[in-house]
């Protein structure tokens, strides 16, 4: 029995205990009124007793979570379709969403761009490939709350970081770009994004980032950055110093040389 079923199941059981009989409806209405976490990941592979993936995804598109706080659906293959069934739930407290390994698409991501989440503050894509056109629908968002964005294992290049840059996210604290395809040009199109409060960046596991380039980034609060041993020179290393004189630097990789490692 998964989370939402078990959650479910309780509901049913206490209304019974209190009312002896139970509509469907009364039964919809408690549910979306009293869920706050909804975990569907381990369907990835599921059981035969369990519900099918689109039934779960017709109840969550179905009419108002004003509670939901909380929704995992990694793991699970989600096309345009399942998405747009998804799309048509009004989550209006919702604060985290994980919709990683989902296999999205750019035209799937559409369908969650135009969502209404004005609480939403932290969203894991990693593991989907998304591309360049994928993250020009993602960034039409209008979600002034977000702090932690994943991207990781994806397929960003130079367009998509520039699209990355022009988002609305005020309050982005942390992004993660490890593995990607970002090169130098990707470097300083990302370098361009206005995102004031950013804290935490990784580009680790990328073909090229470039260092000169990335410390033209406004980033008044960065404090890490994780980046791959092989683009940290001894010169390198000193730009990042003398740009954020708080950053701590987190190496992946070889080690570094003992000239750079002393400038850290």
């Amino acid at each position: 029995m998964t989370l939402f079923e078990v959650v479910q199941y309780r509901l049913q059981g206490l209304l019974k205990q209190e009312r002896g009989f139970l509509t469907t409806s009364e039964f919809r209405t408690m549910l979306h009124n009293a869920v706050t976490t909804i975990s569907l990941a381990q369907l990835a592979h599921p059981h035969p007793e369990h519900l099918a993936i689109a039934d779960h995804l017709t109840v969550l598109g179905s009419g108002s979570w004003p509670r939901l706080t909380s929704l995992n659906l990694s793991g699970l293959g989600l096309d345009s379709r399942s998405v747009a069934q998804l799309a048509k739930g009004a989550w209006p407290m919702l604060a985290e969403l994980n919709l990683s390994r989902t296999t999205l698409n750019a035209a799937a991501l559409w369908h969650i761009a135009k969502s209404p989440l004005p609480q939403l503050e932290r969203l894991d894509l990693s593991f989907n490939w998304l591309d360049d056109e994928a993250v020009l629908q993602l960034v039409a968002a209008d979600w002034p709350k977000l702090q932690c964005l994943n991207l990781r294992f994806n397929t960003l290049r130079a367009d998509g970081t520039h699209a990355l840059a022009l988002s609305r996210w005020p309050l982005l604290k942390h992004l993660n770009l490890r593995s990607n395809l970002i090169n130098h040009e990707a470097t300083w199109k990302l370098a361009h994004a206005n995102w004031p409060a950013l804290e935490e960046l990784d580009l680790s596991a990328n073909p090229a980032v470039d260092i000169p380039g990335l410390v033209q980034g406004h980033w008044l609060q960065l404090q890490s950055l994780t980046v791959d041993s092989s683009v940290l020179s001894q010169d390198a290393v000193a730009l990042l110093m003398r740009k954020w004189f708080r950053l701590q630097i987190k190496i992946k990789g070889k080690k570094l040389s003992t000239a750079a490692a002393a400038l850290i």
